[in-house]
């Protein structure tokens, strides 16, 4: 028999996720390695991916594809920089802000188009 762990959600309800299709990005290390072990565990089919922009949509492709469905999308690619404020170059910071917030908006876009509405 297979052994899955609950989730809960914020107001401590148990959320179901047996057989939900998650795909993640940036699950190579840290929180999002931690978010698929989880999703895992709770009996979620997972579809992983770095943080690479040319590979989000194929992520998303591969989770329909072979599972069938995309239920969750977790964005979690990204980076931080590391040094004193005032000894980081801003474009260091440029590129931060660039790549972690529109790596979620590309990555909402690619999930997104599996839940296209008819017109």
């Amino acid at each position: 028999m297979e052994r899955t762990e609950p989730c809960a959600d914020e107001g401590n309800r148990l959320l179901n996720l047996k057989d939900k299709v998650v795909a993640i990005t940036g699950a190579s290390a840290g929180i999002g390695l931690a978010a698929a072990r989880a999703f895992s565990r709770a009996g979620a089919r997972v579809a992983l991916a770095a943080r690479r922009r040319n590979r989000l949509e194929v992520l998303v492709d591969l989770a329909v594809r072979r599972f069938g469905q995309l239920d969750v999308m977790i964005n979690n690619g990204g980076f931080g920089v590391r040094g004193r404020v005032e000894e980081t170059p801003a474009p260091d910071f440029e590129r931060l802000i660039r790549t972690n917030f529109f790596g979620t908006v590309y990555g909402c876009q690619a999930a997104l188009k599996t839940h296209a509405r008819p017109t």
